[in-house]
């Protein structure tokens, strides 16, 4: 009996598991680091912003501690907390790296959720590396498939979004392929991100890109437990 051919998930997820960060192009790790360089800055700038102030407040108000860092005001929260703000905050300004002709914006989510993500489980700094890679790649490929067609009613960033995010937390933790696999499908029944909130609430759409960040955090940690 054949055995099925492996689905596209399966394949990114076999892509995404065997990433190393060793085994990339110098150029390739160069643009990495300077992305999460330029996602760092910018979390730190937009929780300054009427919606970063507010996220940071709802996160802290819940309580408890945890690993994981907000990177504006520099204190430490539950790991699904931070990729919340960090994610939604580095949006804020709108100065986060975006990808000419899908109108995605790649960082916010993947570097979000990587992060978080290194922060709880003490991984090392190439994982954490390897994950934004992976996070980048899954995302402007989704976004490309979807196409522009997509952006008129969704926000690509927060859809392709929680699949890169998902992509990035999954190989920073180091899941298997077939746990990988899982988390991506746990990311899609999470995906969202309505462009009715322009004109009239476009402090919204930074939710997307933090909603993002922890939906795919959430995937990969699920995934990783068996589900």
């Amino acid at each position: 009996m054949e055995r099925p051919h492996p689905s596209l998930t399966q394949r990114l997820a076999a892509f995404t598991a065997a990433l190393a960060w060793e085994d990339l192009p110098g150029d390739v790790r160069a643009i990495a680091v300077r992305a999460f360089r330029d996602w760092l800055g910018n979390a730190a700038a937009g929780a300054t912003t009427p919606f970063g102030r507010a996220i940071v407040a709802v996160a802290r108000s819940a309580g408890g501690s945890g690993a994981a860092t907000l990177v504006g005001p520099r204190v430490f929260a539950d790991p699904l907390a931070a990729a919340l703000v960090n994610g939604g905050a580095s949006h804020a300004l709108e100065f986060d790296d975006s990808h000419r002709g899908t109108f995605y914006h790649p960082g916010s989510p993947a570097c979000a959720a990587a992060f978080a993500a290194a922060q709880a489980c003490a991984r090392r700094g190439s994982d954490l590396f390897a994950g934004i890679v992976a996070g980048y790649e899954a995302g402007i490929r989704l976004a490309a498939a979807l196409g522009p067609e997509h952006y008129r009613v969704w926000h690509t960033t927060g859809t392709a979004g929680v699949f890169a995010a998902a992509a990035a937390a999954s190989r920073t933790l180091g899941l298997s392929a077939a746990q990988t696999t899982a988390a991506l499908g746990l990311a899609g029944t999470q995906a969202a991100g309505l462009w009715e909130v322009l004109p009239s609430a476009p402090a919204a759409k930074n939710l997307h890109a933090g909603k993002a960040a922890q939906g795919g955090l959430l995937a990969a940690l699920l995934a990783r437990e068996g589900v």
